[in-house]
């Protein structure tokens, strides 16, 4: 949720706020924001939480829905965290 800086409303929301899955939310928006998708993408994006790591999943679908490219792979999301760290500098 959010709410404007300083309302009351934000002493609400901290209340019910759940960090896990707001950091899962935020890496399956974030994935869905770098491929441009949109509500007619065919697409999905699932994060989940075991213990205190977050385990990332993705899938993109041709329009056709015939050939589909998934990624769970922890190696491959560690590479793509660092180079666009290292971009920054």
């Amino acid at each position: 949720m959010q709410v404007r800086t300083g309302s009351d409303a934000g002493v609400v929301v901290a209340v019910v706020d759940d960090i896990p899955s707001r950091r899962c939310v935020t890496a399956e928006r974030s994935f869905l924001a770098e491929i441009g998708a949109g509500c007619h993408t065919p697409t999905g994006a699932l994060a989940t939480v075991s213990s205190t790591l977050i385990w990332p999943q993705a899938s993109l679908f041709s329009e056709d829905h015939r050939q589909v490219e998934s990624a769970t792979d922890l190696v491959a999301l560690g590479i793509l965290l660092a180079r666009s760290l290292s971009s920054e500098f």
